[in-house]
């Protein structure tokens, strides 16, 4: 993505698509950049990390399973 304010590109996940699919690891954020009320969607990372530990696990299963048919 890229940075709205300093057109830094960089690499991570969108909140508010984050939101769509696990709500839990998203602040919710308020008004439009350049308002003065401005609060930007916050993205916790750390809540993420077992949903996907858990879900590289099972992959891992299945590829096993797969493998050994």
């Amino acid at each position: 993505f890229t940075w709205r304010d300093t057109g830094k590109r960089d690499v991570g996940l969108i909140a508010q698509e984050v939101d769509t699919v696990f709500p839990h690891a998203v602040g919710q954020g308020s008004g439009h950049p350049g308002d003065p009320d401005f609060v930007p969607f916050r993205l916790d990372y750390s809540k993420l990390v077992p949903v996907l530990i858990g879900a590289l696990q099972d992959a891992f299963r299945r590829i096993e399973t797969l493998e050994n048919r």
